[in-house]
């Protein structure tokens, strides 16, 4: 049955004091054919539930508000007792199928829902998260304009429980290497082909935590993802939300992930950039989280990292931990999550327990420990810098951004840097000049390290820290 997306007035109400999108606003209605004369494709989209009804609606909604004219929307409920049912109920005459029975979990509930879907294009859309207006049209033209690829992502933006915006998240083309490196692939924003759901099968249900990683990285072998180059999605970040709860827990699915990916062929064998792109964050996090992962999974990790050929430098393991952009002539590691993004999940904290470990292991030096420290203090000072409450004097602020950078030229090679700069040209700075002075501090100062070969102590500037001995943490 073909069904097209309600309008906003054929919607039960929104909650008192519920404004904007998508409560009391809608996407207008797309014409019945794309714009070359084709029919849209019907789209099948399920949402796994259980016990979020705190976020529920507004998910349900945002679907349902894209003005889409062939959509197919499931829910499968896990059972839930926070009142679940009775939104979905309210909802029940838009829906194509809806259920609430216990199940065996997220995969299992989406693929409860894949098997019923009938949709030439599938997603699904967990039930804190949302679609954004014309989400639906955006995606789907762009898998009609790219006939060769089967699997399609976007930018994400992430939310707070009260839908606040957090960052934005805009990943570049798709890069196995970089992928296996970090999972960069929003949920939320991916689209199917069916064709490609056929190909690949459902999803892995003893995963728990990657299990969305794992399906990707399956398509992979059938299909380059395309991108998108516009947000579409929102993800939401909450106390509950697994993504975290459970930083082990992630890891120990990836590990065991990647093992079975090299193992049968899913992923190339015999490739020392991939391998050590995939488990080098996986066994330096599992080794060094001391009350949080086991005891056995901690020493077979500490293990696995000291059998890794070559070993890990102390330039990566600094790079990793810190959360720093990587140097892009590194020849593994080609990047990283930024700091503010692993304080989100706690990483950037559990560095001064992680540190210690890898010391204590042979893993890592001394030196190294106290570079990794000296970084996450010096960011901590630059973002204090631009929030220090003398924001209305930009000439302040602005002479505070040259010094910090020119004591701490690597902060420019971090996505981090560029993000606050962006900030602070809401507090009335031009991003243009910032960025020239700024850059032409680093290549003064990287010049005179190359034309004189001369080391500088720590409290002089260089592309790489130093620990607080002057010796090179390197």
């Amino acid at each position: 049955m073909t069904m097209r997306c309600p309008r906003l007035y054929e919607l039960p109400p929104p909650p008192d004091g519920k404004t904007g999108w998508p409560w009391n606003e809608e996407t207008p209605p797309l014409p019945e054919i794309l714009p070359d004369g084709a029919p849209w494709p019907r789209i099948s989209i399920v949402t796994p539930s259980y016990n979020q009804a705190a976020f529920l609606e507004e998910t349900i909604r945002s679907v349902l508000l894209q003005g889409y004219p062939n959509l197919e929307y499931i829910i499968m409920d896990g059972g839930s007792n926070d009142g679940s049912v009775d939104i979905i109920k309210k909802y029940a005459p838009h829906l194509e199928h809806w259920a609430s029975e216990p199940d065996r979990g997220q995969s299992h509930a989406i693929n409860k829902g894949w098997e019923r879907a009938t949709g030439a294009v599938v997603a699904f859309l967990n039930s804190d998260d949302l679609y954004l207006p014309s989400a639906l049209r955006d995606s789907v033209t762009y898998l009609h304009e790219h006939a060769g690829t089967d699997m399609m992502y976007a930018y994400c933006q992430d939310i707070d429980q009260d839908g606040a915006p957090l960052e934005l998240k805009g990943p570049g083309e798709f890069d196995l290497r970089l992928f296996l490196d970090s999972c960069y692939i929003r949920q939320p924003t991916v689209f199917l082909r069916r064709s490609l759901r056929e190909r690949v099968g459902y999803l892995d249900e003893s995963l728990y935590y990657a299990l969305d990683y794992d399906y990707w990285l399956r398509s992979v072998k059938f299909t380059t993802p395309g991108r998108l180059a516009h947000v579409t999605a929102c993800a939401r970040y909450h106390a509950d939300a697994k993504s975290t709860s459970d930083i082990t827990g992630i890891y120990r699915d990836q590990l065991g992930m990647f093992d079975r990916m090299f193992g049968d062929g899913t992923l190339p064998q015999g490739d020392p950039v991939l391998t050590r792109a995939a488990y080098l964050p996986c066994l330096v996090f599992l080794s060094g989280l001391a009350n949080r992962a086991r005891a056995d999974e901690r020493a077979e990790a500490l293990a696995r990292l000291r059998n890794l050929d070559p070993r890990p430098t102390s330039r990566e393991l600094s790079l990793l931990i810190a959360g720093h952009d990587a140097y892009r002539d590194s020849p593994y590691l080609s990047t990283c999550q930024d700091v503010r993004d692993l304080q989100k999940s706690r990483v950037s904290v559990d560095a001064y327990q992680i540190l210690p470990s890898l010391v204590a292991n042979g893993i890592a030096s001394e030196a190294m420990s106290r570079n990794v420290r000296g970084r996450l203090e010096a960011y901590a000072a630059f973002r204090g810098i631009l929030h220090s409450g003398e924001e209305s004097d930009s000439r302040v602020v602005l002479l505070r951004l040259i010094r910090v950078c020119a004591l701490c030229p690597w902060l420019l090679s971090t996505r981090v840097c560029w993000k606050e700069f962006a900030r602070a040209t809401a507090i009335g700075l031009s991003l243009l000049p910032i960025y020239r002075i700024a850059r032409d501090t680093r290549r003064s100062l990287l010049q005179l390290l190359r034309t004189r070969r001369h080391r500088i102590s720590s409290n002089s500037a260089s592309d790489f820290p130093r620990g607080r001995t002057g010796q090179a943490a390197g």
